[in-house]
């Protein structure tokens, strides 16, 4: 079980920069429906590296205990919060591909 994963179905826009993803969450074997509170932080150039990048946070809660997380019942508890923070990295486009531009509203 070192595995993670989350896949978005679907984005709910509740701001200029925020939003609600919608989507599925597997820890343990164990698959919830999750939605994850999302911000877009911000997209430019990189000077060192000379790539463009975009920057998100999300965060949800949820109980450890539906993923069948039970050890240290006493100490941690169910409830904790997740946090995730993801940088994208436009890598150059595959030869015959034009490359998308991720600040475009699709």
């Amino acid at each position: 079980w070192p595995t993670a994963r989350f896949i978005g179905r679907r984005l709910e826009k509740t701001a200029a920069s925020e939003g609600i993803l919608h989507g599925e969450l597997w820890l343990r074997g164990v698959r919830r429906d999750v939605d994850l509170a999302v911000t877009f932080n911000r997209a430019g150039g990189d000077p060192y590296a000379f790539k463009d990048k975009a920057g998100f946070s999300a965060r949800t809660e949820l109980d450890r205990f539906d993923f069948g997380m039970q050890t240290y019942r006493e100490v941690v508890g169910g409830p904790v919060e997740l946090r995730i923070e993801v940088e994208g990295v436009r890598s150059a486009a595959p030869p015959g591909e034009a490359a998308t531009d991720a600040t475009e509203e699709h």
